[in-house]
């Protein structure tokens, strides 16, 4: 049995019997920060221009574009939720990218327009994880040949998500693969642009008009996760996958189960998180305040080094990938959150002096692995003292998961851009009793907003 056929079987035959209580319980809480972070997004500048852009182009009222109040086509709700809920970097992150971005809008999506029940959903979002979780963790990395992840991976568990809920046979679901390989891409030097967070979206429409397509018989390559030709020799590249284990063992146990995303504390790429965590610890322990800082050096490995890009940003999205712009931030403001990424403080005056006081040096043969990742800041003062610390286990990663509580803290600031007080509770409890829910069109309207 080839690989895509393994996948299709393992789609089709799963279900929620089959689920782990502690993986049902997590999902709804990268259900939770998903439409959270999207929530958020849908008034940020990227999120404006999106559902802009999707209101002019459309399209049957079937389905919610979150916090936007109009309704539009499935997979054009895909393309605008995917960009949403990525357009600020603050979703959930793993499997060498952004998992929940591109498959938490096909499940929403979808969901509303087939009136699926939350187990069902709950079943489709368990097999896309650990489609996307699976074909990454048999590959390599994908910066090298310029491919964002997100995008590549994103496709395929889009895919998987969308052939769930459309209860798609084996057949259409190797199908629905292979035509979703042909619509897949996005590049990685669009990093610190709108773009980035349109792949998301580009990943949860592809999953969306590559099922549908299929399910009316469609037809696409079969085998074109293993073909010579085909998803995996054109994306991740020759001699650098691995098809037995993408398919060995799947489900048992879910790799969610042993290898869960880290859900974000700061809205930014998750190559700062360290750094930030560390600085914030100094200023907590020591009483540190920008007037005090002579400089501050940040030690990274070569991964991060090439991803955080821009030294002097000039954009709040350039922001996003600047360890200068992060560490300038908390040291004048004390604090990072959804308000540190805008245009107007990225060229501020007094952001740029703070930038030039921070100083990244880029370790080529530091281990790059998320185990291995440490991330050292060094703030050197006035008076000659020099404070270090490093963090060993980043907030809100597997290793120190953030609590119940910070959760809603999380998903209560993001979602006050647009829901009311009720409705932020409401919502909350809908999407954490998910599995309870008979189908989800009670949910999608409160998140609908307007």
């Amino acid at each position: 049995m080839g690989t895509t056929e393994t996948f299709a079987r393992f789609i089709v035959e799963t279900t929620f019997e089959e689920l782990p209580r502690q993986l049902v319980s997590y999902s709804k809480e990268l259900f939770l920060d998903a439409i959270g972070c999207a929530l958020a997004g849908s008034v940020c500048p990227t999120g404006r221009k999106i559902i802009r852009f999707t209101r002019e182009s459309g399209g049957v009222a079937e389905c919610a574009v979150i916090g936007a109040g109009f309704r539009t086509s499935a997979p054009s709700a895909a393309l605008a939720n995917g960009t949403l809920c990525h357009s600020m970097d603050y979703d959930d992150m793993n499997y060498n990218g952004h998992p929940s971005a591109p498959i938490a809008p096909v499940l929403l999506a979808l969901g509303e327009k087939l009136r699926r029940s939350g187990r069902e959903i709950m079943e489709a979002h368990a097999v896309a994880f650990e489609v996307y979780g699976k074909i990454a963790g048999a590959s390599k990395e994908l910066y090298d040949e310029g491919w964002h992840p997100t995008a590549i991976f994103g496709a395929m568990g889009a895919t998987a998500a969308a052939a769930k809920l459309l209860k798609l046979d084996v057949e259409q679901t190797m199908n629905a693969f292979g035509i979703a390989a042909s619509q897949t891409g996005g590049v990685r030097s669009a990093s610190g642009t709108m773009t980035k967070p349109l792949h998301a979206g580009h990943a949860a429409r592809a999953g969306v008009v590559a099922a549908m397509l299929a399910g009316d018989g469609f037809t696409g390559r079969s085998d074109t996760i293993e073909n010579a030709r085909g998803f995996s020799h054109a994306f991740i590249g020759p001699g650098k996958y691995d098809l037995r284990k993408m398919t060995e063992d799947l489900g048992k146990p879910f790799r969610m189960e042993y290898a869960p995303p880290s859900i974000k504390k700061y809205p930014c790429c998750g190559n700062n998180q360290r750094a930030i965590d560390a600085i914030f610890r100094l200023i907590e322990m020591h009483g540190i305040s920008y007037a005090d800082v002579e400089s501050v050096v940040v030690d990274v490995d070569g991964r991060v080094g090439d991803s955080l890009i821009f030294a002097e940003p000039k954009t709040g999205n350039e922001g996003r990938f600047s360890l200068q712009y992060n560490m300038a931030a908390a040291l004048l403001d004390g604090k990072i959150d959804l308000g540190t990424y805008t245009d107007e403080k990225a060229a501020s005056p007094a952001m740029k002096e703070a930038e030039r006081k921070v100083r990244v040096k880029i370790h080529q043969d530091w281990d790059t692995s998320s185990k291995g990742r440490r991330h050292p800041v060094a703030v050197h003062l006035k008076n000659g003292q020099v404070l270090r610390h490093v963090v060993d286990k980043l907030r809100g990663s597997p290793d120190l998961p953030l609590s119940r509580q910070e959760l809603m803290d999380k998903y209560t600031d993001c979602a006050s851009r647009v829901l009311s007080g009720p409705d932020i509770a409401r919502s909350a409890k809908l999407i954490l009793k998910l599995d309870q829910l008979e189908d989800i069109s009670e949910l999608m309207a409160v998140i609908i907003g307007g």
